[in-house]
C-alpha cells in the first residue's frame, strides 16, 4: 500500500482546518451518534461514513 506523501498529508491538514472555520463544518466535525443526534436509521441510509476528526486521525496515522 503506498501512503500520501507528507507534503500532501500537510496540504489536506491546511485544506481541513481552512473548511473547520465555516459555521456550517460543526455538524461534520465528529461521528454520528444515531440516538444522540436523533437519526436511529442513519447507519442503514448511510454505509461509509465519515467525519472531519476521522479523517484527520487516517491522514495523521498515515492510513491514507
Amino acid at each position: 500500500m503506498k501512503h500520501i506523501s507528507e507534503q500532501n498529508v500537510e496540504k489536506c491538514l491546511e485544506i481541513m482546518d481552512q473548511l473547520c472555520k465555516y459555521k456550517t463544518a460543526s455538524i461534520y466535525m465528529h461521528p454520528v451518534e444515531p440516538q444522540r443526534d436523533n437519526c436511529p436509521d442513519y447507519f442503514n441510509i448511510i454505509s461509509n461514513p465519515m467525519d472531519f476528526s476521522t479523517v484527520r486521525s487516517k491522514l495523521t496515522s498515515k492510513s491514507y
